[in-house]
């Protein structure tokens, strides 16, 4: 079989997962193995996914505070900001993009690693014996990207209509997969709820703090290039 054929069938089988997922998470969880190749395709989206994302939120933020400041000065914002076209592209070219795609794939790959590797370290300080399966474990993990990856193509779209209407899928894409790793956590390890409950919170909250801080200081970076776009 070709290499061509490999790739066909990956994509095929990896859709297909993608589809089952979609129609129903937790039986596809429960159910259907990802292949660690599809696995490792899906999670290479999801960088790219999030760079779209945060290049449609600039592309409306620029617009949203041309748009402000030219309507709160009225006739001297139109003399301060004649051209709002040349501007917005102008701000938009300012913009370390490369810079931003790196900071989308370093928040990425951190959470995902956290994701996947702080419930591992929790079980060996609580002694939690139980054998499991790393590679199923990733393929899982990989899977709760699915939603994640979704909602950032869907914020990219709705960015174009309203800053407003951006941060809906994305605070979905944030809670969907803490909500799939109760699930995750709970089936490989076969823990009760109460302890399952607990991974996850402690989880979420050392992600908070890891994922927060590079989050910070990319928010900080597209606000300096914003205002070194529009001002400067």
């Amino acid at each position: 079989m070709t290499n061509f054929d490999n790739n066909d069938d990956l994509l095929k089988t990896t859709q297909e997962y993608v589809v089952s997922f979609v129609k129903a998470p937790i039986t596809t969880l429960q159910n259907h193995d990802l292949d660690v190749k599809g696995a490792a395709f899906l999670l290479a989206i999801l960088p790219f996914a999030l760079f779209l994302a945060i290049w449609s939120l600039m592309n409306r933020l620029i617009s949203t505070l041309i748009t402000t400041i030219s309507g709160t000065f009225g006739g001297l914002g139109a003399l301060i900001m004649p051209n709002a076209d040349t501007l917005h592209a102008d701000a938009m070219s300012t913009i370390n993009w490369g810079g931003m795609f790196f900071g989308a794939l370093l928040l990425a790959a951190t959470w995902f690693a956290l994701m996947m590797l702080i419930p591992v370290l929790l079980t060996k300080i609580f002694k939690i014996t139980e054998k499991i399966c790393l590679k199923q474990l990733f393929t899982q993990m990989t899977a709760l990207t699915i939603p994640m990856t979704a909602m950032s193509l869907i914020a990219t779209i709705l960015g174009f209509v309203g800053l407003s209407l951006w941060f809906l899928p994305m605070i979905i894409a944030v809670i969907a997969p803490i909500l799939l790793q109760l699930f995750v956590i709970n089936k490989t390890w076969d823990l009760k709820s109460n302890k399952t409950f607990y991974f996850v919170l402690l989880t979420q909250l050392i992600i908070i703090i890891v994922v927060g801080l590079l989050l910070a200081s990319l928010i900080s970076g597209m606000g300096n290039s914003l205002m070194d776009g529009l001002f400067f």
